[in-house]
């Protein structure tokens, strides 16, 4: 691609991608400085002669108009979830894929999830001891976290080349969501063998032989969970194959029972507990009535806001209240067993508003439904997270070239190899674009590590796209 001063220039240049969203044109610069300071100085004048103006003529009735309007206006609900632009990848339940990975009866959706929770325990118990044994202090923290992450990301883009699809292995073979188990993810066992060997365990062949153990024992646990899923498919287990909408018979220990508290709402199913705030409870409610699929039955009511406290088992005895509550579970059981935080930068509501005023950005490369802050969001999980709107796994749908214009902001997991792999990503989304002419904008959230190969590849980018940098540094204490 020719320099911005050379015979051609980038369409990402010539079409910025706020050109053709829903942002406002904040980024055109102004033709005069002195004309936009004089038009600026001629509608302040304008503005104070209409005020006085209208100060001398009733200035009782404008307040008052202005109170009744404030009173009419309708308070802002946490509940309510942004549109999706145009643009965006459509959400996963709307695709074959997406309907595909969502287990059918949401019963069997959370004793699925309940096992794999226990499993990732004793993987993640089993790092740690090992770890300890070996002479480290004590376990790399969230070592077995980083390699799970790693790991899967080796496992999944595996799968894709050979064209197992999202969630599948190469011949049509099913991938855990969460526990890495085929021969690819041992690409990324020297991710536990440095952990292992910053944290003292000295013996190079000792800390590759507890890696290798690691891995097998994830193995072993996603293809015992395989097993079950095929066993409570047909009908067998501790669930019943049935729809999720039948919900006739009542709440026992193993069905999912939801608690309302003043400020929050509790979860637990067979001695699995989950909580999450009433705001967020809201949104995500919200998220499944948009999005829910079509097995689960009738359509779930808007929340109320209610601030009783309690046991609600009458309250949410219906097929749909029991179906959504399953599916929530499901969901807020994968996020707090992967112990997935402290890998990400927090973006706070002030940069979100400022990347869509600016930018026009309306999607996350990056989140899930637990915490996204636009209505169209791309999560790892396509199996818990499409009944709430996910898009589908970023890789995925960057694969079937589902970022072919817009504006996008991607702050993904602090893993090398996601990052590495999210340039890639980025680079042939770009390239098309600029090819089709078609505006397209990532703003992107790494780590400053300048010796990560993500920066290495960002680099050359730089010169063939528009492109800019802006470092955030902590404070020293």
């Amino acid at each position: 691609m020719a320099p911005p001063g050379g015979k051609k220039r980038s369409a990402t240049t010539t079409r910025p991608a706020h050109k053709t969203t829903d942002a406002p044109e904040v980024l055109a610069k102004s033709t005069s400085a002195s004309a936009s300071k004089k038009a600026k100085k001629k509608s302040a004048s304008s503005s104070n002669k209409k005020k006085d103006a209208t100060k001398q003529k009733k200035p009782a009735a404008a307040a008052a108009a202005a109170a009744a309007a404030a009173a009419a206006a309708p308070p802002p609900s946490s509940a309510s979830t942004p549109s999706r632009p145009k643009w965006a990848p459509l959400p996963a339940m709307r695709t074959r894929e997406g309907n595909r990975a969502v287990t059918k009866d949401a019963r069997r959706a959370v004793e699925l999830e309940c096992a794999r929770a226990s499993a990732l325990d004793r993987c993640r118990k089993k790092y740690e001891k090992m770890a300890t044994n070996a002479g480290a202090g004590a376990a790399p923290p969230q070592g077995f976290e980083r390699w799970r992450f790693a790991a899967k990301a080796a496992e999944d883009r595996a799968a894709r080349r050979c064209g197992g699809g999202e969630g599948g292995g190469g011949g049509g073979a099913r991938l855990d969501p969460a526990l890495p188990s085929s021969d690819a993810a041992a690409l990324a066992l020297d991710v536990l063998v440095a952990d292992l060997t910053r944290a003292g365990v000295k013996d190079a062949d000792k800390a590759a032989s507890i890696a290798r153990d690691v891995a097998d024992a994830a193995a072993r646990e996603a293809r015992a969970l395989a097993k079950l899923e095929l066993r409570l498919a047909a009908g067998k287990g501790g669930a019943r194959a049935t729809s999720s909408s039948d919900a006739s018979a009542p709440a026992t220990n193993d069905d999912v029972v939801a608690r309302r508290r003043k400020h929050s709402v509790e979860l637990t199913s067979r001695g699995k507990f989950v909580v999450t705030s009433r705001a967020a409870y809201a949104r995500l409610r919200a998220l499944y009535r948009e999005h829910a699929p079509p097995c689960d039955g009738p359509v779930i009511s808007e929340d109320s806001e209610e601030d009783d406290e309690g046991d609600d088992r009458d309250r949410f005895s219906s097929p749909a209240e029991k179906a959504f509550h399953r599916r929530l579970f499901a969901l807020l059981l994968r996020y707090k067993s992967i112990h997935g935080y402290g890998f990400q930068a927090s973006v706070g509501e002030e940069v979100f508003r400022a990347l869509g005023a600016k930018l026009g950005v309306a999607h996350e490369c990056f989140a899930s439904p637990i915490n996204a802050h636009y209505g169209a969001f791309n999560g790892a999980f396509l199996d818990v997270d499409a009944p709430f709107g996910s898009a589908g796994d970023f890789f995925a749908v960057a694969d079937r070239g589902g970022f072919r214009r817009g504006a996008y902001e991607a702050n993904p997991p602090f893993v090398s190899g996601v990052m590495d792999a999210m340039v890639d990503a980025m680079e042939l989304a770009l390239t098309r674009a600029d090819a089709d002419a078609q505006p397209l904008t990532f703003a992107v959230f790494v780590p400053g590590w300048s010796d990560e190969p993500c920066w290495a590849k960002a680099r050359p980018m730089s010169r063939r796209f528009p492109y800019d940098r802006v470092g955030v540094v902590n404070a020293d204490p």
